[in-house]
């Protein structure tokens, strides 16, 4: 009986040993599908003729784009598209677009291959309607190989992976770069044999979106008490969606086209920027990278960043249709790519920032109003189609600018960006009475006919007004009274209206 016994323990052991070599043979596969082979066409009806691919090596990753023609015989459907991403910590990203050229009832079937077999995942959840601050995460639900996967976005670990896998998106294409999402012909993923199965419909007029993370590590540390706070207000669900250029967001009514369920593609890049600074999960940085690739690849000639809808009262007020510039969210996008060089040390990023440093020197150049010692108010807007436009400037675009020209000059010393920013610096110690009010709160912006008007935010400006002292401090070896007058004036007036600080 004990030789009985122990032979039945290394037969549990072998079995075992083999169950496990399966799992990690199947995350391993997917992982190594960095290649046109990662994703594979299901349908019967429809065949996928490769048209191009390109390939770029950075330092923190490789990027492989992949685009084919979907053909039923000498028919052309569509026009499908991937963009990987190999990080250096060997993670894959994944998206997946299918823009369909015709209808038809049959769909377009793929599968990935991602085998899911013992696995746990959660999702966010909107009890309380579409809004990120009132979402809640759902129940932590397990699943096998026959479980039906409901259309969310999930957070998925298996015995041996842990995936980020969206559902499949079908959004009509508006105008202007917004697009409205359809969830009613959205579709779930579908578990198969060693892999998942994709159903893209056919409808033309629309983008068939999908996206992943896969990892053989933990994506997210659920203990951690900070970073499930983050991923859900992060959203990249329903609320913000995640596309070829980067987060689209919900289109404002002031936009069009719009609607209640209309995004437009954002290109600040704040969900990135959040990420690259937060600690508690791997798919933080992850996510975080891939952001900054695609803020280099969304780039236009020019150096900055469209904001492709049109906005009403900019059209009304200056004559400025889409496709504008936005001074606020492309330095956003600029100040992303330098903390993304200050952390990843990859020169792409630096040689992006340095592209929109030089653009908004030459913008500045011809957008400003001065001050009486030589300062520089630079505006807020402009369009390359109406460069004669004159629009107001804001206190936080305005100083958000400065920062950026800052940290530019430490990362190059090039002196253009510190006599920029000093002109920036001496405008605002130029004005720095005008912009208080009775109240002590801040005006939000100089109009355009010399006055002071409308409503600041209510942390924001404070916020970048605190960042420049710690500029100052770096740069110039001293903080500055006119930026400390302008703060505490902000933090005295929010005491008084028991408004938080921070």
């Amino acid at each position: 009986m004990p030789r009985l016994r122990g032979k039945r323990c290394l037969i549990c052991i072998i079995i075992i040993f083999m169950f496990m070599t399966v799992q990690v043979h199947s995350s391993a596969t997917a992982l190594e599908a960095f290649n046109q082979e990662f994703v594979r066409s299901q349908s019967k009806d429809f065949q996928l003729v490769p048209v191009f691919q390109d390939a770029r090596q950075f330092a923190q990753a490789e990027e492989r784009v992949y685009g084919w023609d979907v053909v039923q015989g000498k028919q052309p459907m569509g026009r499908l598209t991937m963009n990987q991403y190999r990080l250096a910590n060997g993670d894959l990203y994944y998206y997946l677009r299918y823009l369909p050229q015709q209808s038809d009832k049959r769909s377009l079937m793929l599968s990935i291959p991602v085998e899911l077999t013992d696995f746990t995942y959660r999702y966010v959840t909107y009890p309380l309607g579409y809004d990120f601050s009132k979402s809640q995460w759902s129940e932590i639900v397990s699943g096998n190989k026959e479980t039906k996967l409901p259309k969310e976005s999930m957070y998925i670990d298996d015995t041996a992976a842990s995936y980020y896998l969206s559902y499949i998106d079908v959004f009509e294409l508006q105008d202007k770069g917004v697009k409205k999402e359809r969830y009613d012909l959205g579709k779930a993923l579908r578990i198969g044999d060693e892999c998942l199965l994709l159903e893209f419909p056919n409808i033309k007029g629309t983008s068939v979106e999908q996206w992943g993370v896969l990892s053989q590590e933990r994506l997210v540390d659920w203990e951690d008490s900070m970073a499930p706070i983050h991923l859900r207000m992060a959203d990249l669900n329903r609320v913000r969606k995640q596309g070829q250029e980067g987060i689209y967001y919900f289109t404002p009514s002031s936009y069009y086209p719009t609607s209640p369920t209309s995004f437009w593609f954002n290109p600040a890049h704040h969900i990135g920027e959040l990420f690259i600074r937060t600690e508690g999960a791997r798919f933080f940085e992850d996510f975080g990278l891939v952001s900054l690739y695609k803020a280099v690849r969304s780039q236009n000639q020019r150096g900055y960043w469209w904001s492709t809808p049109r906005s009403n009262w900019l059209m009304q007020d200056y004559g400025i249709d889409s496709s504008f510039y936005d001074t606020r969210f492309s330095t956003d996008a600029a100040i992303f790519l330098l903390k993304g060089y200050d952390k990843y040390q990859d020169p792409v990023f630096l040689e992006a920032g340095k592209k929109y440093g030089d653009y908004l020197l030459q913008f500045a150049e011809n957008h400003h109003f001065e001050t009486v010692n030589g300062g520089w108010l630079i505006m807020d807007y402009g369009h390359d189609m109406k460069p004669e436009a004159v629009t107001h400037v804001s206190l936080n675009h305005l100083v958000t600018e400065m920062n950026f020209l800052y940290h530019l000059y430490i990362l190059t010393e090039e002196e253009a960006y510190y006599t920029l920013a000093g002109k920036i610096k001496q405008a605002v110690k130029d004005t720095r009475f005008s912009w208080i009010k009775e109240n002590g709160d801040l005006w939000y912006a100089y109009m355009t006919d010399g006055t002071y008007g409308k409503q600041d935010y209510p942390v924001l400006t404070l916020k970048d007004l605190r960042i420049s002292q710690g500029f100052f401090e770096k740069v110039d070896g001293y903080r500055d009274d006119d930026f400390e007058m302008l703060i505490l004036s902000k933090e005295n007036y929010l005491k008084a209206n028991n408004l938080p600080l921070w």
